[in-house]
């Protein structure tokens, strides 16, 4: 499924035109920065930038074996900072212009995407899991963790063997 189709079946956050083309403009070269305005390129990037999000989040999830609540200003910026294309966020010169372009950028993204957040009155439940904003700045996300299989059923051996005994035992039986 190509990313167009995954974000609009999934019906997750997309950015808005104007914060997908500051980051088109601030990982673009100078002599680049008129193709920023191509609709088409907006709108792919709009998706692929919901997309990175939402794969994100995912993993948040499955790494928060704790179901903490993290407040949103952080989560978001560290999470996606390199994921868009800038250094780390922990890396950013905030002494340099271009620095304070990524974070106020970075804010803006959080921003829209927990306005979005706000206005999914239960929340955003996905296959992998759900979020849910708590007190407007706390971010829960929970993972749909699978069932473990038990030992005999991990192990082909062993559950080869649990078969025949099955087998066995009905075989006794008739």
């Amino acid at each position: 499924m190509i990313i167009d189709d995954l974000m609009i079946k999934l019906r997750f956050f997309i950015p808005s035109e104007k914060l997908t083309k500051r980051v088109i403009v601030l990982n673009s070269s100078p002599d680049q920065g008129s193709q920023a305005s191509s609709s088409k390129r907006v709108s792919i990037m709009q998706r692929a930038i919901g997309e990175r999000l939402y794969r994100y989040l995912a993993s948040a999830a499955r790494n928060n074996s704790d179901q903490d609540e993290v407040k949103i200003w952080d989560c978001i910026p560290w999470g996606m900072s390199s994921m868009l294309g800038f250094p780390s966020y922990g890396d950013i010169d905030l002494s340099t212009e271009e620095g304070r372009n990524i974070e106020g950028l970075l804010r803006d993204l959080t921003e829209e995407f927990r306005d979005w957040l706000c206005n999914q009155p239960d929340g955003y439940r996905a296959p992998w899991g759900e979020m849910i904003l708590i007190r407007e700045d706390y971010l829960k996300i929970t993972a749909n963790l699978p069932i473990p299989l038990p030992a005999s059923e991990r192990d082909p051996v062993a559950a080869r063997r649990k078969r025949q005994e099955q087998y066995a035992l009905a075989e006794a039986e008739a």
